[in-house]
């Protein structure tokens, strides 16, 4: 059997020994190995395995051993993970220098890099020290693979698991989340929809800091966006929309009620039921939550996720009702009234509401109404807001005069209105809803608009076609349909637009030759 030797890097006398080597002195002797470390000069044949990691010696040209475990190049770090793999305190030596490869691109095995990291993570599932380099290595390395289904389904169920175990540690959790954000959503986490958005929720409710809250949102903002309205459903069941406001109420009460040095494990393990008793108290909404900007972020994080929970789900527009929405629409429309982005969200929500006939009688309040008939009038940001405005007091106008249950403003005001409103949009541009075609950070914004240029170069393609190809819309599509974040829904319906704007100008130039 072959001499296995080790050398640490505690091993002071060998390394002191080293420093007094003359390398360039050859001291070879027949029948020895040749070696650049002093100490193994004696050996007659060459070691099986040589572990120097971190002796500072691992980028010597002449090492007397098969295969060395070392820091020098990215061999010699598979080989040290190998090794030490059910050594904790050592492992997490190795793999952060790992992550230096990876960080600096000094990698060229991506995949067998891969793997190892899956194992590493596998075996210490709940050391977090050695889950949060792993998952650090994990982001780097994603960059540069192109995964088939099964080794993609591999790898975020190893970052999921590590999410669950140590959804208490930031650092894990931002690694889990940046890595999840390089897969193709929803696809690649259809197969773990629920469980993703669970571990999702309960992250959003854990970390105050924006830059998680950013992540966290857009993760669930674009698995929301292109589903099916069943899996909202079963999302609304998951208490979204509870932990939406919740997470926004407890900001807002930080010192009273979300201090983890008086309640210690017990916020998080906070029922929805109490978080929805706390929204119940008198004041408990507006107070000091709205008179902070600082808070802003967080109404923008509910807003989002509610309008896209309650998307096309009737249930969930309950659910959303049940839950005194509607007085967090009227606080936010009292407190920022010129937050546009902050307007949109809201208004899109009511609008899926107003969808819904059972519940526009909820919405038949004075003070609800009077905001809808103000932002008729807002075209500060494009007509989105006032489309939506009007797309709700349109629902609530066919409901008939005995309906309407409120008298300032009327319903024949609101009706007047409404008609001089649509009729100054005149579609004369198309720059409103063209500008939306690149913001793939925002999915539903985006979907919106191709979805309504699509609905109307198929309606009228002769009027809108023209609108598309003058404003530059044509090649925004064409990225659309190339660009790997766009789902099939989306491109489909790019495909939509320029196949109708493609038959119009055929048309033009047909009608054109006929004239001459």
């Amino acid at each position: 059997m072959a001499l296995s030797f080790c050398l640490l890097s505690e091993d002071k006398t060998a390394r002191e020994e080293e420093e007094g080597c003359n390398l360039h002195v050859s001291t070879l002797k027949a029948g020895y190995v040749d070696s650049d470390i002093c100490g193994l000069r004696h050996l007659r044949t060459p070691l099986r395995f040589l572990g120097i990691f971190g002796c500072g010696v691992a980028h010597y040209r002449r090492l007397p051993a098969e295969i060395v475990a070392g820091e020098f190049s990215e061999d010699q770090v598979f080989i040290a993970i190998e090794h030490y793999l059910r050594r904790p305190l050592m492992l997490l030596k190795v793999l952060n220098e790992a992550y230096q490869l990876y960080r600096f691109e000094s990698s060229s095995q991506h995949r067998k890099a891969l793997e190892f990291m899956i194992l590493v993570m596998k075996e210490h599932p709940t050391n977090v020290s050695i889950q949060i380099a792993g998952s650090a290595c994990l982001f780097y390395i994603l960059r540069y693979v192109n995964l088939d289904l099964i080794n993609r389904q591999r790898v975020i169920d190893v970052l999921l698991t590590s999410m669950e175990i140590h959804c208490n540690e930031q650092t894990m959790v931002r690694n889990c989340c940046l890595s999840l954000c390089q897969f193709e959503i929803p696809n690649d986490l259809l197969l773990n929809y629920i469980r993703t958005i669970s571990i999702l929720l309960v992250v959003l409710e854990q970390f105050e800091d924006v830059m998680t809250q950013r992540i966290v949102v857009h993760l669930l903002n674009t698995m929301a966006c292109h589903v099916t309205g069943a899996q909202k459903l079963t999302v609304g069941g998951l208490n979204a929309v509870e932990v939406a406001r919740y997470r926004a109420y407890a900001r807002s009460r930080k010192k009273t009620f979300y201090c983890r040095k008086s309640f210690g494990s017990s916020v998080i393990s906070m029922t929805t039921t109490f978080a929805t008793k706390l929204w119940k108290w008198p004041g408990a909404f507006c107070g000091t939550l709205l008179v902070s900007s600082s808070y802003r972020f967080d109404y923008k994080i509910g807003w989002t996720k509610r309008m896209l929970f309650a998307d096309e789900t009737p249930e969930n527009c309950n659910r959303f009702l049940n839950e005194y929405g509607m007085s967090v629409f009227y606080d936010c429309f009292t407190k920022f009234p010129e937050r546009n982005e902050l307007l949109r969200n809201m208004m899109g929500l009511v609008g899926n509401i107003a969808e819904v006939p059972s519940l526009r009688p909820r919405l038949m309040d004075v003070r609800y109404v009077s905001a809808f008939f103000k932002l008729l009038d807002n075209l500060s940001d494009g007509i989105e807001i006032s489309y939506n405005s009007a797309g709700v007091l349109a629902h609530l106008i066919s409901d008939g005069p005995d309906a309407w249950k409120i008298e300032d403003p009327t319903r024949e005001e609101v009706s007047t209105r409404l008609i001089e409103t649509v009729k100054t949009w005149q579609l004369r541009s198309f720059e409103p809803i063209i500008r939306l075609l690149p913001l793939f950070e925002s999915r539903a914004s985006q979907y919106w608009a191709v979805w309504a240029l699509a609905n109307l170069t198929t309606v009228d393609g002769a009027k809108y076609c023209p609108y598309v190809v003058e404003e530059g819309g044509v090649q925004l599509l064409r990225n659309i349909q190339t660009d790997s974040r766009s789902t099939e829904d989306l491109k489909r319906l790019a495909d939509v637009v320029l196949e109708n704007v493609s038959a119009s100008t055929s048309n033009d130039m047909e009608t054109e030759s006929s004239s001459s």
